[in-house]
Formats: C-alpha cells, sequence, structure tokens
C-alpha cells in the first residue's frame, strides 16, 4: 500500500499517541500495584520565619498524622505545596496534621504553631505557617555581625592609635560580657519555663488516663450490671431447673420439649443481648479512646505552642538586645572616637602653640641680634661723629689760639703807633662768629649757657639719650 506524504505525519502522531497510551496504562497499573491510594489533600500557603512575613530558608516541608511522617514538599521563596494522599487501609478523615520544617545551618527542626489543620479527602487548603524557630539563623548572623563590629583606623598609626585600638577591643569585650550574661539569664528562665510547662503536661496526662481508666472501669461494671442480660440469664436457670426436675420425675414429653425450646429460644435472646451490649460498649469504648486522644494531643499541642512560643519571644528579645547593642557599641564607639579626637585636636594646639612660641623666640632672639647690630651701627657711628666734632673743635680752636696770637700783636703794634691794624680795622668786616647762640670776643671766658649749647656738648647729649632710648627699647621687648 502506498502512502502519501501528507499522510505520514499523521499516522506518526497516531503511533505516538498510542505508544503514550499504553506506557501511561502500564505506569498507573505499576502504581496501582505497588500501593493504591484511596484519597488525597492538598495544602499550599506561605512559609515564614515571624509574623511580619519573613520567608524561612528551609527548602523542604513535611507532614505529619499522629506522629508519622506521611508526605513532603518544597519551599520556594517562602512558598509551599504539599499534597497528603491517605493509602488504602489508613483513616485520615478529620486528623489534625502537623507541619515541620529541617533547618541544615542549625540542625534543627521545627514546628508550625498557630494554625490547625485537618485532612479531608479531595480538599484544597490555602493556611499560612509560621516556623518562629527559623529565625535562629539569622540571629547567629547578626551575631557574628555584631561580634566582629569594631574595626580599627588602618590609616593612622602611632601611640593615639594603638589606644583607640585598646579601647575599642576594651568596650566591646564589656559589653560582649555584659550580652551573654543576659542571653544566659533568658536561657536559664526559658528552661525553668519549659520544666514547668512538661511538669504540667505530665500532670494533665496522668489526669486524663486516670479518668480514661475510671471510665472503662464504669463501662465494664454497667456492661455486667445490665438488666436485661440478667433477667435472660434468670430465666435461663429457672428453665433449666425446672427441666432437670422434670426429667428425674419422668414428667410429661411434651412438657419437657417446651422447656427445651424456651431454653433454646432465651439462649438465643441472651447471645443477642449481649452481642448489643458488645457493641454499645465497643462504640463507647472507641469514643472514650478518640476523646483520650484528642484530649492527649490537644494537651501536647498546647505544650509545644507555649514552648514554641515562649522560645519565638527569647528570640525576639535576643533580637532585639543584639540591636539595642549595636546601637550602644555605635554610640560608645562614637564617644570614644569623639574623645580621641579632642585629646588628638588639644594635643595638635599644644603642638602649635609650642611650634608658636619657638618661632616668636627665634624671632625675638633675630630682632634682638639685628637691633643690637643697628645700636652697635649706631655708637660707631657716633663715635665717628664725635670724633669728627672733636677734631672740628681742636681745629677751631688752634684757628682761634692762632688769631688770638695774631690779635695780640696788632694791638701790641696799635700801641705802638696808628697803622693798618688800628681803629680803623674795627670798622672792616665783622669777624669770624663763635659758639651755636653766642659770639663772645675771642678771649672771652664763655657762660654757662655757652657751653650747654655748644655743639660738641650738645652731640654728646644726643648720644647718651639714643642710648638710653634703645636701652629701654630692648627692656620693653623683653
Amino acid at each position: 500500500m502506498y502512502l502519501s506524504s501528507v499522510h505520514k505525519p499523521f499516522i506518526t502522531i497516531l503511533l505516538t499517541t498510542l505508544a503514550i497510551a499504553i506506557f501511561l496504562t502500564l505506569f498507573s497499573g505499576i502504581a496501582n500495584a505497588q500501593g493504591a491510594v484511596t484519597g488525597s489533600a492538598r495544602f499550599y500557603g506561605n512559609a515564614m520565619g515571624d509574623k511580619q512575613g519573613s520567608p524561612v530558608t528551609a527548602e523542604e516541608i513535611c507532614a505529619w498524622i499522629e506522629d508519622e511522617e506521611v508526605a513532603c514538599g518544597p519551599i520556594q521563596r517562602g512558598k509551599y505545596k504539599i499534597v497528603i494522599d491517605e493509602p488504602e487501609g489508613e483513616d485520615y478523615d478529620d486528623q489534625a496534621i502537623v507541619f515541620t520544617i529541617w533547618l541544615e545551618d542549625t540542625q534543627q527542626e521545627i514546628e508550625a504553631q498557630e494554625r490547625f489543620a485537618v485532612w479531608q479527602d479531595e480538599t484544597t487548603t490555602e493556611i499560612n505557617l509560621i516556623f518562629p524557630g527559623a529565625l535562629a539563623n539569622a540571629v547567629n548572623k547578626a551575631r557574628s555581625a555584631i561580634a566582629g563590629f569594631i574595626s580599627p583606623n588602618a590609616g593612622k598609626a602611632g601611640r593615639g592609635n594603638s589606644n583607640a585600638q585598646g579601647s575599642g577591643g576594651q568596650v566591646k569585650q564589656q559589653m560582649e560580657n555584659e550580652k551573654q550574661q543576659k542571653v544566659s539569664e533568658m536561657q536559664q528562665r526559658l528552661e525553668s519555663e519549659k520544666a514547668r510547662i512538661e511538669q504540667d503536661l505530665a500532670g494533665s496526662l496522668e489526669s486524663v488516663q486516670v479518668n480514661y481508666d475510671n471510665e472503662l472501669q464504669r463501662l465494664q461494671q454497667n456492661h455486667n450490671t445490665d438488666g436485661e442480660t440478667i433477667n435472660i440469664q434468670y430465666e435461663i436457670d429457672k428453665h433449666e431447673e425446672e427441666l432437670t426436675r422434670q426429667r428425674q420425675n419422668n414428667g410429661d414429653r411434651r412438657y419437657i420439649d417446651e422447656l427445651e425450646r424456651n431454653i433454646e429460644r432465651l439462649n438465643m435472646n441472651l447471645a443477642q443481648a449481649k452481642s448489643r451490649g458488645n457493641s454499645n460498649i465497643s462504640r463507647e469504648k472507641g469514643n472514650m479512646d478518640r476523646q483520650f486522644q484528642e484530649q492527649k494531643m490537644m494537651l501536647q499541642r498546647d505544650a509545644r505552642e507555649q514552648i514554641t512560643r515562649l522560645e519565638s519571644e527569647m528570640q525576639r528579645s535576643i533580637m532585639n538586645m543584639e540591636r539595642q547593642f549595636e546601637e550602644e557599641l555605635r554610640q560608645r564607639q562614637g564617644d570614644l572616637q569623639r574623645r580621641q579626637g579632642e585629646e588628638e585636636r588639644m594635643r595638635r594646639e599644644e603642638e602649635m602653640r609650642e611650634e608658636q612660641m619657638e618661632s616668636q623666640m627665634e624671632a625675638d632672639e633675630r630682632r634682638f641680634e639685628m637691633e643690637e647690630e643697628r645700636m652697635q651701627r649706631q655708637m660707631e657711628m657716633e663715635e665717628q661723629r664725635m670724633q669728627r666734632d672733636l677734631e672740628l673743635q681742636e681745629e677751631r680752636m688752634r684757628m682761634e689760639q692762632e688769631m688770638m696770637q695774631r690779635g695780640g700783636r696788632q694791638g701790641m703794634q696799635a700801641n705802638r703807633g696808628p697803622g693798618p691794624g688800628g681803629p680803623e680795622a674795627e670798622s672792616g668786616p665783622p669777624q669770624k662768629r663763635r659758639g651755636f647762640l653766642s659770639n663772645p670776643k675771642p678771649g672771652a671766658k664763655m657762660g654757662t649757657i655757652d657751653n650747654i649749647m655748644d655743639p660738641t656738648m650738645l652731640a654728646i647729649v644726643g648720644i647718651g639719650l639714643t642710648v638710653l632710648t634703645t636701652g629701654l627699647t630692648l627692656i620693653r621687648s623683653k
């Protein structure tokens, strides 16, 4: 038979579909052979580490019914989904479900709290679960971060830097000791509370067990004192006594047969009454067992919730304490840095003041040296000027003496007779005057004012005043 290119794809698809159907049929047969499923329930929602919605770090969630793991499902970005199948021979209807996660970092199994799930066939339930212990990982990370919070300044060296490191280490160690002491106290309180809760749980379970045993005894006593069975047994005993007496006395056969039929009928009634009583006892016992188990589970769940709540409260307290520790550590470090900065600033200011004082002293010394040099030069100049004045004075005195000598010779000539140097000479040009404010005649004795106003005397007084002024200036500068 010839197949066209148009028919070949359809035949290929048909064969592939048949192969898939055969494979699925075989697979379902194998699955049914491995274990039949009589029911299924699905659950999904958020897996959180706290009420604020922080996702847990686990990758899988597992479900437990009556302390038996029944299913596990994945957790992705804080959302989970899990399918709980009911295998053949099990009864999960209205059974309580406990969800748990496993933390690899802390090697702990954490149980969900505050929500209660019940298995019901062919239902899909959304339930948000809180695993408070899952925050332990974050708390450990916060502790590690806080333990290495203080880091010394790497850019500075010297005595101030080493002191800063030592002070920072002491502050951190002191606060770490305080934190460890508080954590130890909190753990001790938690352990005491857990011991109290477990003790109360043991007492409650013992009380429930005693009540259960008493109810069983009461039920058995009620069964033993059942009026219907007692009456029937009484009738049977009477008929058997009558039957025994008739047989011993060779009584009427028809009466004997009637007694036997009545005894047989009463035995049947007795068996039915006992069966009804046993059924009632079994039903009541089943109800009592279920109530007993529910009470035990309720007490255990309450105890676990209390312990989990205490643990989560302690974790929150530790986290709050870690935050307070970090803030206080930061504040103390800031105060320490500010104090060290102030000390460093004061030290630098002191060094600057010392440098300024040294610079000022050097400048004063240079100024004193320059002033001494200037005074020295000025004194040398004054000495040179005084020397010149003395030389001029001596020259003037020599010239005056010469003039006086010439004048004396002229007077002697005038006494001898008129001549060119006689009285007519006085009418000539005035002679050269002597002195600064006075003009005594040659050979005349000078007064006190003339001595004071003499140029030589004035020069000496000026030199003395200059030296005095320079000395006073140096004294004031020092």
